[in-house]
């Protein structure tokens, strides 16, 4: 696993408020970088940098085969912290993070890469 101290190229990055099991409130930074490609040993491979505060005690190498997929692992991880407190989110927070999310901005948007029935 490739070790990265800092996250340089940053494409996301938000603050999210919550409160633990116990109602202590804590803050979390999420930090995820842009993927870039990288060669170990004649393998390529694609990693996305992600940290979360509190979840994460260092930088994460999300691995994949490709850009997309190194993402996809990263946000699986950002998708794991959710799920472990998305009942305890508080609804303002330091970056704008969305508390408890709001319904879709794709509301009467046909899914992407399909096209709308008439």
């Amino acid at each position: 696993m490739l070790k990265i101290d800092e996250i340089e190229d940053v494409i996301a990055h938000d603050r999210w408020s919550y409160k633990n099991n116990d109602g202590k409130t804590l803050s979390a930074e999420i930090v995820v970088g842009r993927p870039f490609r990288t060669s170990k040993e004649g393998k390529e491979s694609w990693v996305c940098p992600v940290f979360i505060e509190t979840f994460t005690t260092r930088v994460i190498s999300a691995i994949g085969s490709g850009p997309v997929e190194s993402l996809m692992s990263a946000m699986t991880l950002v998708k794991a912290f959710f799920d472990m407190y998305q009942d305890h989110f508080i609804e303002k927070t330091g970056l704008g993070a969305p508390g408890k999310p709001p319904g879709s901005r794709r509301k009467g948007r046909s899914p992407a890469g399909k096209q709308a029935k008439p």
